[in-house]
């Protein structure tokens, strides 16, 4: 409570509204989180004469936050080479796995085409097979890919289509290992 009641302090005519997030347990000591907007009124000197406060909880919300991070740290410690791109087919997202492997940022990913790292070596009609696969379903296979610095390895990949809670498609997303070895 100290910590509210700090919050609610900060209120004030030039920031009358304040929102609280707080934990709380239930009867049976199930964890519930609740959102309270609090919004003060000043009368003409500024003082502080009455606090509105309405609530709602906001436990699904906060589950559904924690599942993301959760997920988002599994993708970047993922020793997987695992990249993310638009419906255009232009990178939206490599993890660090996937930096390292290539030799790029995530900045140079951004934007880019699976051209980039697709070495000149592999049959000229490749890209175009993996895309029409990709969004029919899934594409699986192995190939030869290319670092920044030109050097070329061999990968496993699996490419497959990213779909929104409604099934439309949002884009595409490749998991690949090294298999050079």
């Amino acid at each position: 409570m100290p910590q509210i009641q700090a919050q609610l302090r900060t209120l004030s005519p030039s920031n009358p509204v304040v929102v609280i997030e707080n934990r709380v347990y239930s009867g049976n000591r199930e964890v519930r989180w609740l959102q309270f907007v609090n919004r003060g009124f000043f009368d003409a000197e500024g003082r502080l004469i009455e606090i509105q406060a309405v609530g709602r909880d906001i436990t699904e919300r906060k589950k559904a936050e924690e599942r993301i991070t959760t997920l988002a740290h599994a993708v970047e410690s993922s020793s997987e080479l695992i990249c993310l791109a638009d419906p255009c087919n232009r990178f939206i997202f490599a993890n660090l796995a996937c930096q390292k492997a290539y030799g790029y940022t995530e900045a140079e990913f951004l934007g880019q085409t699976p051209e980039i790292v697709l070495s000149p070596n592999n049959p000229p009609s490749l890209a175009a097979e993996i895309l029409k696969e990709t969004r029919l379903g899934v594409w699986r296979g192995e190939l030869l890919n290319r670092r920044k610095d030109g050097t070329e390895f061999s990968i496993r990949l699996t490419t497959s289509l990213l779909k929104d809670p409604t099934g439309s498609v949002i884009g595409f997303m490749g998991v690949a290992q090294d298999i050079t070895e």
